[in-house]
């Protein structure tokens, strides 16, 4: 759970490499289908789209 927050603090900040690396670390980690997992996701999608 770590590595999900430091991601989402770090899209927060707008530092969208490292929260990209983080937030694809913890869905390595994390299987389970929740919502902590879609979320990280959708934030994955809107780093890829532009959409900030």
């Amino acid at each position: 759970m770590a590595v999900y927050h430091a991601g989402m603090s770090e899209y927060v900040l707008g530092d969208y490499e490292a929260s990209k690396i983080h937030l694809t670390r913890f869905l390595d980690i994390y299987k389970r289908e929740d919502g902590w997992r879609s979320n990280a996701i959708e934030i994955l999608n809107r780093m890829d789209s532009n959409i900030n």
